[in-house]
């Protein structure tokens, strides 16, 4: 994800995270993430990513194998981001737990196929500004969207 990318159109397709998510979703897991699949070496979220050339969507996510593995995806905003969200829901029969910073797109099929079948989705209030934009927030409402495997899943009761 390239820093400093700017937010005027919306065919751009990288956007840095914002800190304050990081840090409200590390205090919710009590440490730090263990990948970001979507990231390049100046805005990586975890210790170990994956940038563009590595190709997250091939690579297996489950590293810290047989433990449970921490993901947070900021993935690419464009036509591919359904990808991102079907590998994030398929890595939970890995171990993975995985929060996804989305743009909320419940016109697509992707969030109707894999979204809405996921464990928590986060809406942020407010537009996000993200890291490295001068232009001011997103055009669009974003969400965290969290996929865990089954046997972590907390009781819905």
């Amino acid at each position: 994800m390239a820093e400093g990318i700017s937010l005027k159109t919306l065919d751009s397709k990288e956007h840095a995270t914002p800190e304050w998510i990081i840090r409200k979703l590390r205090n919710d897991i009590g440490g730090d993430f263990d990948l970001d699949p979507a990231a390049t070496p100046g805005n990586a979220k975890a210790p170990l990513y994956y940038t563009e050339e590595d190709n997250g969507l091939v690579k297996h996510w489950d590293i810290c194998n047989p433990s449970t593995t921490f993901v947070f995806c900021n993935p690419p905003y464009g036509r591919e981001v359904g990808k991102w969200v079907r590998k994030a829901f398929r890595e939970t029969d890995r171990e993975v737990i995985s929060y996804l910073l989305l743009k909320v797109s419940s016109d697509t099929d992707w969030w109707h196929d894999y979204v809405l079948r996921a464990d928590e989705i986060r809406f942020i209030h407010h537009r996000v500004k993200y890291e490295g934009v001068s232009e001011g927030p997103a055009p669009f409402p974003s969400c965290i969207v969290v996929f865990r495997p089954e046997k972590l899943m907390i009781s819905r009761e």
